[in-house]
């Protein structure tokens, strides 16, 4: 679980959260891919919000102002994955909570919108509905 950050123009700060199965950036970091899984996902959740640059913010986020998109059972071979993700309509707020090092991601009822990547544009859509929750450390990813 990583997050990364860049300022914008109006004061806010947009925030990306990098939901993986797997430590992609210790891979990148020891060049070592002889143990690379043979199948990933990766999922990342955006937002606009007040704050800085260097810290992860908390609070409540409306539906509305978040997206989370990504793709699951990826492959060396097929970058595209099994499914592309992404959020529907349906989903609830964004709640990110602190307590010491540890944060607590949650989105109580999040509806995922997926399709296999060869059918996005012909219609044939799927959902359901999870309760999304992350509970442990999150570091800030690394500048390259």
């Amino acid at each position: 679980m990583y997050w990364t950050s860049e300022a914008n123009d109006d004061n806010t700060t947009y925030y990306e959260l990098q939901f993986m199965s797997f430590d992609m950036y210790a891979y990148q970091e020891g060049g070592d891919f002889s143990s690379f899984p043979s199948s990933y996902s990766v999922v990342y959740l955006s937002f606009d919000a007040p704050g800085s640059p260097s810290e992860l913010p908390v609070g409540t986020f409306s539906e509305d102002d978040y997206d989370l998109s990504g793709a699951l059972d990826m492959t060396l071979d097929n970058e595209e994955g099994r499914y592309y993700v992404e959020e529907g309509s349906a989903s609830s707020d964004l709640v990110i909570t602190r307590d010491g090092n540890n944060y607590t991601i949650s989105i109580p009822s999040l509806e995922i919108v997926y399709s296999d990547p060869k059918e996005v544009g012909s219609g044939r859509w799927n959902s359901t509905t999870v309760n999304w929750n992350y509970t442990g450390t999150v570091k800030k990813a690394p500048q390259y």
